[in-house]
């Protein structure tokens, strides 16, 4: 899914510091599985753009990639935070002995509203 709109948001990316030549950071978030489209973009935006200060924050974001692409990604990208809500099963799949990991902390949100890093 990503691949299909890759060139367009580098096109847009790189015109927006074009334009605003002062501004370096970019913060890609999303939700489920915009979120696990978040972290890919997140991480190719900080690989095709490395003088920009990229940070992903995701909201019940799945599992998105092996231990080389969580490596990769956190030597990449300024900060990822994975916001999870107790009992939430899409941050619980893929399985991980299918060899998929998170990247980035996460922010674990009680039912009471408390908060508990990871």
């Amino acid at each position: 899914a990503f691949r299909t709109v890759q060139h367009e948001i580098f096109s847009c990316v790189m015109s927006h510091f074009a334009t605003y030549p002062e501004v370096r950071k970019l913060v890609s978030t999303g939700h489920s599985l915009g979120g696990a489209l978040a972290c890919v973009c997140g991480v190719f935006l900080a690989t095709a753009v490395p003088d920009s200060v990229v940070q992903i924050a995701t909201f019940g974001c799945p599992r998105v990639g092996n231990p080389a692409f969580k490596r990769y990604a956190e030597g990449k990208v300024s900060s990822c935070w994975r916001f999870v809500k107790r009992k939430d099963p899409i941050p619980k799949t893929p399985v991980k002995v299918s060899g998929y990991e998170h990247v980035g902390v996460q922010v674990l949100l009680e039912t009471n509203g408390d908060m508990i890093l990871d």
